[in-house]
């Protein structure tokens, strides 16, 4: 600190100090470094603790500080599984889940996919291009039907029912993609 400052003061009692920052000090992009700036990393330093936290348990207030933090910190599990929580809490797991397949899925990691289960029937190079160009086209011009379809189908079931059995069949398809099929029979 007394590099960032110009100097102190100290209050009668000894308990309160005042940094005066020192203007000339800057962030690399030009910015002023501010109180808050030191607010900010010290409150950070009492949020993420690490080996040497105790050294700011001599400030007054940060040892409870830190310890109301760990104590939230273990609230947020049980209050996300709590009865009235655990239902919204599964389903949107399911549906992180069940996105971040979808994802690798698609267009971006089929091909990966696909070239590593050709190399393990021996087709590689130049011989799995046609075999991975229309597993591709076929697995595209399904996304488009069944995107095409989800407004049809939400408005005879419902926007969340069709979301959940779009969610629910990605996760399905998709761990038997990754998990299951160790040969290139099941794609198109």
């Amino acid at each position: 600190m007394p590099a960032g400052a110009t100097g102190f003061d100290l209050s009668d009692d000894k308990k309160v100090w005042t940094f005066h920052l020192r203007p000339s000090c800057v962030w690399t992009n030009g910015d002023p470094v501010t109180a808050k700036d030191y607010v900010f990393s010290w409150r950070r330093f009492l949020e993420e603790p690490g080996e040497y936290t105790y050294l700011f348990y001599y400030i007054k207030g940060a040892r409870e500080y830190s310890e109301a933090d760990k104590e939230f910190m273990r609230f947020v599990p049980v209050q996300l599984f709590n009865r009235q929580n655990r239902y919204s809490t599964i389903v949107g797991l399911l549906f992180c889940v069940g996105t971040l397949l979808a994802i690798w899925t698609s267009n971006i990691w089929l091909p990966t996919i696909q070239r590593g289960i050709l190399a393990g029937e021996g087709i590689q190079g130049n011989a799995a291009i046609s075999y991975i160009s229309f597993g591709m086209t076929m697995w595209s011009l399904g996304g488009i039907f069944g995107y095409a379809a989800f407004g049809f189908i939400a408005d005879a079931i419902g926007r969340r029912p069709t979301s959940f059995i779009y969610n629910l069949g990605t996760l399905l398809v998709g761990l038997y993609l990754y998990l299951a099929v160790s040969t290139f029979a099941p794609y198109p």
